[in-house]
């Protein structure tokens, strides 16, 4: 459902509901037919120079102060950690961002949870933020999950966080999915799992086979380098996401990884290889489960998102009114105050 937004949504205007029937591929091969019209050469050798992965270099100026690297199963992964400001550990959460987002969109829970007393690791998913361009990657769910959990293993074995403690896990969007995974994989870690505007479905998608012909995965790739990654395309369609313009550091923020080498390749990757957590295995988790709506959320419909709760047995479902597709990011006081009751009300049962 999601792989179109940037492009349906925000530059043509096209509703998530109304593109159903759309192929990306009619989509993509009218693009490159019209480049081509335009005497744009499109050729895998032009674009492969400007796609290096990014794990083959990361020696890289931290973006923020707090950055850190880890070479989990041969990717590098970008996190950052906070610690609680009080003595004790109320509880851990791990936050995962959703397309095209990265550790910066949760910015605003941070300070919060901090003076709640719990420890925050935010992570960015391969292909984004700051994160490995490496390509051939599948990015489903699974194996998504498998190497987070890896990634937060690393850090207990190397002390950097305490180990044997569970998990509250955060996700948005796209993230929602990988981290409904990740309480699949390990229930024995996981305390509870909080799902904002989560992307759990995406049959309606169009299948990606065609994606493996050399031709169309290079005018993708240029697509996306040259039109979808424009500041103008980004604004748009934070513009829809947000309910609202976006401040110019919002935009430089989610702009800013978009210029790495390698990102429209391992976005090409992201394309043809994720898939959806089966429902099957969505419905055997018997954790606590919260989710957290905008009530204007286009992207993810409300509908969508109670139907979503009714896949779980243990949920609980809260909507945020006027809030669009990031409600943690444009109504930060209700999103934290209802996170925080909820996390609170974990540590008393």
């Amino acid at each position: 459902m999601f792989r179109l937004n940037i492009w349906l949504n925000i530059r043509l205007n096209i509703k998530p509901r109304t593109y159903k029937n759309i192929s990306l591929f009619m989509l993509t091969l009218s693009l490159i037919l019209v480049l081509s019209a335009a005497g744009v050469t499109i050729t895998e050798n032009r674009l492969a120079a400007a796609d290096v992965g990014f794990g083959e270099s990361p020696d890289w100026e931290r973006p923020y102060e707090n950055s850190r690297v880890r070479n989990v199963s041969g990717i590098y992964l970008h996190y950052r950690l906070w610690k609680p400001e009080t003595d004790e550990i109320k509880g851990q959460l791990l936050l995962v961002h959703g397309l095209g987002g990265s550790t910066f969109s949760w910015r605003q829970q941070i300070k919060p949870l901090k003076e709640a007393g719990f420890l925050i690791a935010a992570v960015d998913l391969p292909a984004f933020g700051y994160s490995d361009r490496q390509r051939d990657l599948k990015h489903t769910p699974e194996n998504r999950a498998s190497w987070l959990w890896e990634l937060l293993e690393t850090l207990e074995s190397t002390g950097e966080i305490s180990s044997g403690k569970n998990w509250h896990l955060a996700g948005h969007s796209m993230g929602g999915g990988v981290v409904t995974a990740m309480a699949h994989q390990r229930p024995e870690r996981a305390d509870s799992l909080i799902l904002a505007a989560a992307a759990l479905e995406r049959s309606d998608t169009p299948g990606n086979s065609w994606l493996e012909y050399s031709l169309i995965r290079s005018g993708f790739q240029f697509v996306l380098r040259q039109i979808l990654f424009r500041e103008r395309v980004i604004a748009r369609a934070l513009s829809s996401a947000y309910g609202r313009s976006p401040a110019p550091e919002e935009l430089e923020a989610y702009l800013e990884p978009l210029k790495l080498a390698g990102t429209a390749a391992a976005w090409l990757d992201v394309t043809r290889t994720a898939e959806n957590f089966p429902r099957e295995k969505v419905e055997e988790i018997n954790l606590p489960v919260l989710l957290l709506w905008g009530e204007e959320d286009s992207w993810v419909e409300l509908e969508d998102g109670k139907e979503y709760a009714d896949f779980f047995p243990n949920s609980t479902f809260i909507t945020i009114e006027e809030a669009a597709h990031l409600p943690m990011e444009t109504h930060p006081e209700e999103f934290n105050r209802h996170l925080l009751d909820w996390l609170v009300e974990f540590n008393s049962s």
